[in-house]
């Protein structure tokens, strides 16, 4: 699985995790190094976390992708979120704004079923927009503003990634 994390105000790193078949774990970083990593919990809510087979002591602390890591040496704030996560956290932040193009994004991979809009077309907050199969389910991806769609980026059987721009409408165009 990929993640993204970040180490208190330092850049945003990708690792991705990939389970091991004799137990622990297979770390890479963005520039493709790689660890092996296990973990076991300590009493008193403390972690021992071994690194390449170098041992640490690691408390956790937090909530949700937010969390507080005290090691023997130092203590930081860290985030760590999926593709998913990050996608969907870009898209609230976003929607946030008061008016301008707002690009809707897709929340997971999978294929374009069917576009339900088309440019010049009004849209309100939660009104379908398109459908994306994932996972062989259909999901619909809904307008996160009030506004007019200025521009469909995807079409019928084309695969989306997270995090890809699949509409954009213009908020400050508000529809009736």
């Amino acid at each position: 699985m990929k993640y993204h994390v970040k180490f208190g105000e330092e850049d945003t790193m990708p690792f991705e995790l990939t389970e091991l078949e004799g137990g622990g774990f297979e770390l890479r970083d963005g520039e493709g190094r790689k660890y092996t990593v296990d973990a076991v919990r300590l009493p008193g809510g403390a972690s021992s976390i071994l690194v390449d087979g170098r041992s640490h002591r690691v408390v956790a602390r937090g909530e949700g992708s937010d969390i507080d890591v005290q090691t023997e040496r130092e203590s930081v704030r860290v985030r760590v979120e999926t593709d998913r996560e990050r996608a969907v956290r870009r898209t609230r932040r976003q929607s946030s704004s008061e008016s301008g193009p707002r690009s809707v994004v897709s929340q997971m991979a999978g294929i374009v079923v069917r576009v339900l809009v088309e440019p010049g077309a009004p849209v309100n907050v939660g009104d379908p927009l398109l459908v994306v199969e994932a996972m062989k389910m259909e999901n619909e991806v809904r307008s996160t503003a009030n506004g007019t769609v200025t521009k469909v980026h995807v079409e019928p059987k084309q695969t989306v990634s997270v995090g890809e721009q699949l509409v954009t409408v213009d908020a400050a165009e508000a529809s009736s």
